[in-house]
């Protein structure tokens, strides 16, 4: 592997928990196994990729009735290998959409704010319904 002029490596080498700094005190949106999304702000992280939010909302979003619940959580530990997906929050997005909801009652993209436990239950059983269809096509693939 090639080495820059100050000794360092190419950034592109980091593919391990490393490249979570650039996003260390920004919010970001992480999506466990199973499903669950928490918002919050990425304050510190291991070589495990564990991480540690702040201000941390857990939300569910049932697509088909176009609705979502949040929840606070608080400080949050998420464990590195329950990490499906991780991204940055684009603030500028995020607080017109804040800004929209608390006059409209409706978010940017459509969604209405239920009780937290509603649109839970509303996600879990869209989830299910979705993980039976797989299963479904799964079989009929085998079969052939």
């Amino acid at each position: 592997m090639e080495t820059r002029e100050d000794g360092l490596l190419p950034s592109q080498a980091f593919t391990t928990a490393a490249a979570l700094l650039p996003v260390i005190d920004r919010k970001v949106v992480v999506t466990l196994r199973g499903g669950r999304k928490f918002f919050g702000i990425l304050r510190s992280f291991d070589q495990f990729a564990n991480l540690v939010l702040q201000d941390t909302y857990e939300k569910y979003f049932a697509v088909p009735e176009k609705v979502y619940g949040e929840e606070y959580r608080g400080t949050y530990i998420i464990r590195g290998e329950n990490v499906e997906l991780m991204g940055e929050v684009n603030l500028d997005e995020d607080l017109a959409a804040i800004d929209y909801e608390e006059k409209n009652g409706v978010t940017v993209n459509g969604y209405k704010k239920v009780e937290f436990a509603e649109a839970k239950k509303l996600a879990l059983k869209t989830m299910q319904k979705e993980a039976k269809e797989i299963k479904a096509k799964n079989e009929l693939l085998m079969g052939i």
